[in-house]
């Protein structure tokens, strides 16, 4: 008949079961008729690693961000950029293409081959772009009747700017559809300018 004494568990059992959260060093002391003999091992539990958050970043796409996080004693980085993107860089440089709202999560391995992840470690707010397009009623025109009437074609603008390219009338327009009178004979690159909410 044995007798065992754990600690520092209070157990008499012949095994147990532990989840220390610092290191600790156990002991068993084993007791029968012929005597006691004693054993001890140390559990090392390594320091988890502070991940703090980045930041939230916004911006219009393309939005190109420099990630990098201060954490020492790591061995290997693994990003995820929440578009099924990913890098094994430190301090990885991504550009999200496309408009959305992406978390960002980084798993770490320590040193000592302990794997730590943060889910969410910064988020991404990419605005979508607009797209500037117009059509005009004719881009041939008589001088004795040089005005032109444009139509504007523009995806997701809320305000726009026109500049006609009529280096005698430098007037620009900010009218969603304007029309615009040339003052000679001529050949003009007509530009359109749009700006969304963002």
């Amino acid at each position: 008949s044995y007798i065992y004494n754990w600690a520092p568990v209070n157990s008499n059992n012949d095994s147990v079961t532990v989840s220390p959260v610092i290191t600790t060093v156990y002991s068993v002391t084993v007791t029968d008729v012929c005597g006691s003999l004693s054993d001890a091992v140390t559990l090392t539990v390594y320091p988890k690693p502070v991940i703090p958050y980045i930041a939230d970043y916004s911006g219009c796409a393309p939005l190109c961000i420099n990630f990098t996080t201060a954490v020492t004693g790591v061995a290997s980085y693994a990003w995820n950029f929440g578009d099924n993107n990913s890098s094994s860089s430190a301090s990885p440089n991504y550009c999200y293409p496309t408009a959305g709202n992406y978390l960002v999560s980084l798993s770490l391995t320590d040193l000592n081959g302990c794997v730590w992840k943060k889910d969410t470690i910064a988020t991404a707010d990419v605005f979508p772009v607009p797209t500037a397009d117009f059509t005009m009623n004719n881009d041939t025109i008589e001088i004795y009747e040089p005005v032109v009437y444009f139509t504007n074609n523009s995806t997701g603008a809320t305000s726009w700017l026109w500049k006609f390219g009529d280096p005698n009338n430098t007037i620009d327009s900010i009218i969603q559809d304007p029309q615009f009178t040339y003052t000679g004979i001529g050949s003009y690159n007509v530009e359109l300018f749009v700006i969304n909410q963002y």
